[in-house]
């Protein structure tokens, strides 16, 4: 029987576990699966045949992955300059967004290929050097939901400044405003002025509850909307019948 160690310097987790699970769900529990220590940084897992190393090759792929990926994405959250809370919803979101891989096969393959020759595999050694483009694409998933964090971040402390100037709000016409929800996703809020002329504000995709919180601020007292989104914007939508059921133009309403 050959031995293969694996082992991990860097993640503070241990490894036996998560091997084993994913070995059992690939039908190949039988793979034995030690731990060298007591901090379970460390295991020497024993193969028979080629088919239990491509069941291994497919478990380790997976647990660097699908389970290592947590503790990575983490660590990249953690270096931005956000708030904790912040920070919190931008890593369930670039989790969200890396949670299906589809590489798993060709990583599985090629890892298999380095275990035939080599009995030594240190985690994020292989994560830094052979799945460099996966790591970077996390990299890149973690930059534009901060990004967009820091977007709606913008928008909440515009609507924050709108409502410490109630006249304005008054002046940009109260009494009526009109929702356009467009076919991309995104809304404008348009309506008369109390003295003369309109405005109109242009609201990006994504920025539901800025939207929200900025209706709540112009206060209206009729809300029209035309829904040219397809579904789009089904949930702003409902979010704006369910503030603003009262203040609705059912004749308008499309």
């Amino acid at each position: 029987m050959r031995l293969i160690t694996v082992l991990t310097n860097e993640f503070e987790v241990s490894i036996k576990p998560l091997i084993e699970r994913r070995l059992a769900a690939l039908g190949s529990s039988a793979i034995p699966v030690r731990q060298n220590g007591a901090d379970g940084r460390s295991v020497t897992v024993g193969i028979g045949d080629p088919s239990e190393l491509s069941a291994l090759a497919s478990a380790l792929s997976e647990v660097m992955l699908l389970d290592l990926r947590h503790f990575i994405i983490a660590d990249m959250v953690e270096q931005l300059p956000f708030s904790l809370r912040e920070k919190e919803r931008i890593l369930i979101r670039a989790l969200e967004n890396t949670e299906e891989y589809e590489g798993i096969e060709k990583a599985s393959e090629e890892l298999a290929a380095f275990l035939r020759e080599n009995d030594r595999l240190i985690f994020e050694g292989y994560l830094r050097f052979r799945l460099r483009s996966e790591t970077e694409s996390w990299s890149v998933v973690v930059d534009a939901v901060a990004e967009q964090q820091l977007i709606c971040d913008e928008f909440a402390e515009l609507t924050e400044c709108l409502g410490l100037f109630p006249a304005a709000l008054s002046g940009c016409g109260t009494r009526e405003v009109t929702v356009i929800l467009n076919p991309d996703g995104s809304c404008t809020l348009c309506g008369p002025k109390e003295n003369s002329g309109e405005f109109r504000i242009d609201c990006a995709p994504g920025n539901d509850e800025g939207v929200l919180s900025l209706l709540r601020g112009l206060s209206p007292g009729k809300l029209t909307i035309y829904d040219l989104s397809f579904g789009r914007c089904g949930e702003l939508r409902r979010g704006i019948e369910q503030l603003f059921g009262g203040r609705l133009d059912p004749s308008k309403e499309e």
